[in-house]
């Protein structure tokens, strides 16, 4: 599909306004092919570098992290594919543009499969190069502006606990189980929830019917990063592993849950989808790294928190199943709400310790 005045107006100035800091790998045989491409790249990326060979993109790759790699085949002595898996290998979050004068339908799909980001037959013109860059530069400034709030939320919180002033006591503490007797707790499949705390945050993450995203439609249409779900599908498995090794709670095991569970929330993060989730996932870690703090082995509610946390974790592993694995549920973020009453929950339940 060719680019119109009109859509070259509208990626020129995205280009300039999203690409100041974005780089690039180009692999290019064809000097004249490189002139032409660098001409057009010195107008909107001041960082951008050119080398001749699939061998010599690797070598690149290995000492310095690139934004957007951007790959003629002719240039490879070995399968495309095969190419791809040592990229990915290096940076599995590395995005790639392929350049081809002809592939056949099955290459191209499997090139697909294999989740590269742009894909332009040769001969094109600069305009389609430049479009495809736009598009794949947007969707790296976004994640690189995720990410970077993540981090700024992370250090805001932990000033925060840093300056935070020890309070007096100016009521009784209320343990755990004096609030089940007094019915402030209800208990349901194993998972504890405050009636009194946090109506207000669970309302505010549930999705209407009409807004729905189903599983299917999630990876159907491309929003959600093929190689992110495949860590979290490692980590559920971890985590089933650590739910049957560990039968009591110990430093050990708030260590291995606090990984497995850091790397959901850093894939999750990817996706502006699951913001929601990952930072819900993120603040369940740091009530984690709490409870660590204070771990005392002779604790008499360490069971209590045993089977706490044992239950998030089934849910988590549950989730997976559903929505990455067996792409079978009919709402993405069916969890989001209950998890974020087990953060309520842990919170209080680790001031009360």
């Amino acid at each position: 599909m060719s680019t119109s005045l009109k859509d070259f107006s509208q990626i020129s100035k995205a280009l300039t306004e999203l690409c100041f800091d974005i780089n690039i790998l180009y692999v290019e045989r064809d000097s004249h092919i490189k002139d032409e491409v660098t001409r057009s790249l010195k107008r909107y990326f001041r960082d951008f570098d050119f080398v001749s060979t699939g061998d010599e993109a690797l070598f690149k790759l290995t000492s310095r992290r690139y934004d957007i790699l951007v790959i003629n085949l002719k240039t490879l002595k070995i399968d495309a594919c095969e190419f791809i898996v040592k990229i990915r290998k290096l940076n599995r979050r590395q995005r790639i543009i392929v350049t081809a004068a002809q592939c056949t339908f099955q290459e191209t799909f499997d090139l697909i499969n294999m989740g590269i980001n742009g894909y332009i037959l040769k001969p094109f013109p600069m305009r389609s190069l430049l479009s495809q860059l736009s598009r794949v530069s947007k969707q790296t400034y976004e994640d690189k502006m995720l990410l970077q709030y993540v981090d700024e939320l992370e250090h805001e919180a932990s000033e925060l606990r840093k300056n935070q002033k020890p309070t007096k006591q100016v009521a009784p503490v209320v343990t755990i189980e004096e609030k089940i007797i007094a019915n402030d707790l209800f208990f349901d499949d194993d998972v504890f929830f405050d009636m009194d705390d946090g109506n207000v945050d669970l309302e505010h993450l549930h999705v209407s019917d009409d807004n729905k995203i189903t599983a299917s439609e999630l990876f159907e249409q491309g929003w959600f990063d093929p190689y992110a779900a495949e860590d979290i599908i490692d980590s559920s498995k971890a985590l089933i592993e650590i739910l049957d090794v560990y039968e009591f709670l110990s430093s050990e095991y708030l260590d291995e849950v606090i990984k497995r569970i850091q790397i959901f929330s850093t894939n999750l993060i990817t996706s502006a989808e699951f913001g929601n989730l990952a930072g819900t996932l993120i603040e369940f870690n740091l009530a984690l790294q709490k409870l660590s703090a204070k771990f005392d082995s002779n604790d008499e509610s360490n069971a209590l928190f045993k089977q706490f946390i044992d239950a998030v974790i089934a849910d988590l592993i549950s989730w997976t199943n559903e929505v990455l694995i067996n792409k079978s549920a009919n709402d993405v973020h069916y969890l989001d709400a209950s998890l974020l009453s087990s953060i309520i929950m842990i919170n209080s339940m680790i001031e009360n310790k």
